[in-house]
């Protein structure tokens, strides 16, 4: 089921007049639209929306909501926020819509899976109101279908009661206050409150400035190894094989060695089965390595950047750097036998993902047949990312990095904050989905048969959407100093 929501937005001049003690207007004003951009980016990213109506009759939201993919509902009569939002349930309900959510447009915190927590598994008759944190208040409220008048929730009367939900779990339910930490709101949103409608981008590098700073986010890391996964052969699904074995909670991050993934995407390879050719026969010899080796690093390579002492450094089809196009024969159970990289690590990371979530989403509200029985059901959002052993040109020793990547901003991008003392960085980007592979590999050995890993306290750069992959991580060829 698709939802549409509804946001009724007063006048700028009119809304935040409570601030109005520590902000001059032109500033408090500013501020309003920058909730209200960040509200609707969150909204427009979450999977369960179709629709994003904005009800308001402020020139500049107006302006806002024409550059986002949400669209205005004018609200020329200014007769307050209930006859706004009567006025959006209404067009939703004239356009058929089969459910409704009314939001706030100050929701600067909101994320797009919570909005898809909140509208999994919605049956043809509902009604859900969110809560604020002090109870005397509403965060959302769930119409199916969208009604102007719901039977139970009348003007004039007093509110159903209210399930509330654990604190932690939802930011909706609590305006940000149930968050386990300060958290940034999302990735790529520049500085407030001085932009103009006029600034916006629909697409930003990951983690730039944001609502929130993200030097205040915080927290343990803890790293678990998955036992007990079989040996993986072509077709199996790695998803499943985990979700029988571990339980990812929402905000988790699932690392998954290379090796299996390729596997069970059926890239194992014979030797025998490559044909060398003149060049690969020529740099075996000059290398001293097996010329059907060579023939198959070739053949995944798009250029030869090293051949020298016994190392061939390459850059894949995909893009990547590594030593023998990432091809390897450890860990293998028949000899002579290599895997291949997989095709589109990024693709593979999507679909592990995928089957993760839907093994997670099977069992929602107690049921099996992913139909829920619980009025708020709750579908954890897990990443992937998938790791390979790559070495380090001015350091000894391999790190796992991160070739592929699924629900996980990749790159977490400092340029433009301050530091500790104020000063602008101007380069920092943090390798997040690399780092996050490196920490995995440290419960995991390269004989404990143990190719999977879940990386807790990395919420905050986990979201809903698929985001760029690991394909973010590379370095422009125009930007390596070293070819």
């Amino acid at each position: 089921m698709k939802a549409t929501v509804v946001l009724p937005v007063k006048r700028f001049a009119e809304a935040k007049r409570r601030l109005s003690a520590g902000l001059d207007d032109e500033r408090r004003e500013a501020l309003v639209a920058a909730m209200l951009e960040d509200s609707l980016e969150a909204i427009i990213a979450a999977r369960s929306v179709e629709r994003t109506i904005v009800v308001t009759g402020d020139p500049r939201a107006q302006e806002i909501v024409a550059a986002s993919a949400a669209e205005v509902l004018p609200d020329p009569a200014d007769e307050g926020h209930v006859t706004a939002a009567l006025a959006g349930l209404a067009r939703a309900e004239a356009d058929g819509a089969d459910c409704a959510i009314l939001l706030p447009g100050d929701c600067p915190l909101l994320e797009p899976r919570e909005l898809d927590r909140l509208l999994t598994g919605v049956p043809a008759r509902y009604v859900a109101i969110v809560p604020d944190r002090h109870g005397t208040g509403t965060n959302a409220l769930v119409l199916a279908p969208p009604r102007r008048d719901p039977a139970g929730v009348r003007r004039g009367q007093s509110r159903p009661s209210r399930r509330r939900r654990p604190r932690g779990e939802c930011s909706l339910c609590g305006g940000g206050g149930a968050l386990p930490g300060a958290r940034p709101r999302h990735p790529g949103r520049p500085d407030r409150p001085d932009s103009r409608p006029g600034d916006r981008r629909r697409a930003r590098p990951a983690h730039r400035k944001g609502a929130r700073h993200m030097s205040e986010a915080s927290g343990e890391l803890r790293v678990l190894p998955v036992a007990g996964l079989p040996e993986l052969v072509e077709g199996m699904s790695i998803g499943a094989e985990i979700a029988a074995r571990a339980k990812p909670l929402d905000g988790d991050v699932v690392v998954v060695s290379q090796k299996v993934v390729s596997k069970a995407e059926g890239r194992v390879r014979r030797l025998s089965s490559a044909i060398p050719g003149a060049e690969a026969r020529r740099l075996a010899a000059a290398l001293g390595r097996e010329p059907a080796l060579v023939e198959m690093v070739l053949a995944e390579s798009r250029e030869v950047l090293r051949a020298e002492r016994g190392v061939l450094i390459v850059e894949t089809r995909h893009g990547l750097v590594c030593a023998n196009a990432g091809i390897d024969s450890s860990n293998l159970p028949e000899e002579g036998t290599v895997t291949l990289l997989p095709e589109d690590p990024d693709a593979s990371a999507r679909r592990i993902r995928a089957e993760l979530e839907g093994e997670a989403g099977a069992g929602v509200g107690g049921r099996t047949d992913g139909v829920s029985t619980d009025p708020y059901p709750r579908l954890p959002v897990i990443a992937v990312v998938i790791s390979d052993s790559f070495g380090r040109a001015w350091r000894l020793g391999q790190v796992e990095v991160a070739i592929g990547c699924a629900g996980l901003t990749p790159l977490d991008d400092w340029r433009g904050r301050t530091d500790t003392s104020g000063r602008e960085l101007e380069a920092t980007l943090i390798a997040v989905a690399d780092q996050a592979a490196a920490a995995a590999d440290l419960v995991r050995d390269k004989a404990s048969r143990t190719p999977a890993a879940i990386v807790r306290g990395l919420d905050r750069y986990v979201s809903a959407e698929d985001g760029p992959g690991a394909a973010a991580l590379r370095r422009p060829k125009d930007e390596d100093l070293f070819r």
